[in-house]
């Protein structure tokens, strides 16, 4: 009896020293847990996060397929020998109609060229877009030999070897036409000494003037008012790239 009841405080002592150690039992890991198996977990995600999406790429435009047809409006648009400024110019269109451009080409300075049919050279295919609705009138230089030869209004302001003669051509009638000299000030020009004008002027009938560039500054203008009552105003100079005369609008102060 007595060895019974020291086996039960033997045990009870063993038990009570148990629980109050610090060191918890092992606790076998779960069936299926992440330590049993290859698999890892998936991370977890905020609903509430904002979802992206990759940029959809811009759409591009096709080139346009050559050959095709280009209706051209004016005749003074000027043909150069290759795709850009800086080439020697081989003449101008003479007639408005429809040409064939059989190649594009972009130059340095973005400018569309397009190379006509006929192998004679390539156009400025941005500026054959801003002639539709321009006012109606080309400026061409021509020989001494051809402006004798022709019948038109003229006024030779000097008369020299150096002369180079100016054909203004009207596609409407104008009027109050006024040739003069272009004053430079400190924003840019505005209209000096009158050299000539002409009351009227028809489509058939040019106006050539003769005149002769003194250096790189002297620039002359030219002053109209079209058959819709729009006056226009144009500045004529010679052209820092080819020698060439160029004529733009500039606004009337």
């Amino acid at each position: 009896m007595k060895k019974r009841i020291l086996a039960w405080l033997i045990l009870g002592v063993i038990l009570l020293a148990a629980g109050c150690s610090d060191t918890p039992p092992e606790v076998p890991d779960a069936i299926g847990s992440a330590a049993d198996t290859n698999d890892t977990l998936p991370p977890q995600t905020d609903e509430t996060a904002p979802i992206t999406t990759a940029p959809e790429p811009p759409e591009t435009v096709p080139a346009k397929e050559t050959p095709y047809t280009l209706k051209i409006p004016r005749p003074d648009i000027m043909i150069y020998k290759e795709p850009g400024y800086d080439f020697d110019p081989v003449g101008k269109l003479v007639d408005i109609g429809t040409y064939t451009i059989v190649e594009e080409s972009l130059d340095a300075e973005g400018i569309r060229w397009g190379k006509l049919k006929s192998g004679i050279g390539w156009i400025d295919l941005d500026k054959v877009d801003d002639a539709v609705g321009m006012i109606p009138i080309t400026l061409e230089e021509i020989s001494r030999a051809e402006y004798k030869a022709l019948d038109c209004h003229s006024h030779v302001i000097e008369d020299a070897p150096h002369t180079r003669y100016l054909l203004f051509e009207a596609y409407e009638p104008l009027r109050d036409i006024r040739f003069c000299y272009m004053d430079f000030v400190e924003d840019g020009f505005q209209p000096g000494e009158t050299l000539c004008t002409l009351s009227e002027m028809k489509p058939g009938k040019p106006l050539v003037i003769g005149v002769i560039f003194h250096g790189d500054f002297t620039t002359f203008g030219l002053s109209f008012t079209c058959d819709g009552g729009y006056k226009a105003s144009y500045r004529i100079y010679e052209s820092g790239r080819n020698g060439g005369i160029e004529m733009q609008e500039y606004p009337i102060q």
